[in-house]
């Protein structure tokens, strides 16, 4: 009976082809997103001030929400109910911060690392903006995300140079 209808189990791998792209495209911006919240719950607890590590909370908390908006998407898409990691770009630069944080676990550098992976995720979710073989709810899901990232991703950025400026002025190499 369900043969004369047209539902058999045929029609599911049309309907996982039609979305194997987007689940794809947004594995990888998921994976994107639990790194930057992974990022910014190591910098809150390199934080050397309460005001920067209430930034970075409030930071992971927004990327936690990020986090469950694709992984909601990438479900309803037929997508894995966890991710593999990422790409290995993405395995790549987690194992080099994981490293660099054992090495250099302050407070400068755990910003600089959050905002260079925050510069990566825009550039991503813009990538995926532009692609045009996403599907309209993939898409609603990358502006979503998009439309996250709010003032904050600022205030990261300047906080970074002010950091930076610190560290270079107390330099033995800073001209005098």
């Amino acid at each position: 009976m369900a043969e004369e209808h047209g539902l058999t189990q045929a029609a599911d791998p049309v309907r996982h082809e039609t979305h194997a792209h987007d689940v794809k495209v947004l594995g990888r911006l998921l994976a994107a997103a639990q790194d930057s919240e992974t990022r910014f719950e190591q910098a809150a607890q390199d934080a050397e001030s309460d005001g920067r590590r209430r930034l970075f909370e409030s930071l992971a908390e927004e990327r936690g929400r990020m986090v469950r908006d694709l992984r909601a998407t990438l479900v309803a898409l037929g997508g894995p109910v966890e991710g593999d990691g990422g790409s290995i770009l993405t395995k790549a630069r987690r194992a080099m911060t994981d490293i660099g944080h054992a090495l250099l676990g302050d407070e400068t550098h755990a910003t600089d690392v959050a905002d260079d992976g925050e510069q990566a995720l825009v550039g991503r979710l813009d990538e995926a903006l532009a692609d045009p073989e996403l599907s309209d709810m993939a898409r609603a899901a990358v502006r979503r995300a998009r439309a996250m990232l709010g003032e904050h991703r600022e205030d990261l950025h300047a906080l970074r140079l002010s950091l930076d400026s610190r560290r270079d002025v107390a330099s033995p190499l800073f001209p005098a």
